[in-house]
């Protein structure tokens, strides 16, 4: 029933003033689709790509910014634990 409900708003949202379907405009809004979708998934891994690097960036300066003591005192940790 919900989604009836769903379908029976999306269409009353998208007719036109005379309800009824416009098939020609939603057959191209199809076409269209997968040449948007392959547009935001481009998008989307150049995004994960910056998104990597300024992870590592603040990583690197996560470690320059460390205090001297706490970066010893960590790295007598890893000896007394053998790495």
């Amino acid at each position: 029933m919900t989604l009836y409900q769903s379908a029976e708003r999306y269409l009353k949202e998208h007719l036109g003033k005379d309800n009824v379907l416009k098939l020609k405009a939603w057959k191209s809004e199809v076409a269209d689709l997968p040449q948007k979708k392959s547009s935001l998934y481009s998008d989307l891994q150049t995004l994960k790509a910056e998104v990597q690097e300024a992870e590592a960036v603040k990583k690197c300066v996560e470690q320059a910014v460390q205090p001297e003591h706490t970066r010893a005192k960590t790295q007598s940790k890893w000896r007394d634990m053998g790495l």
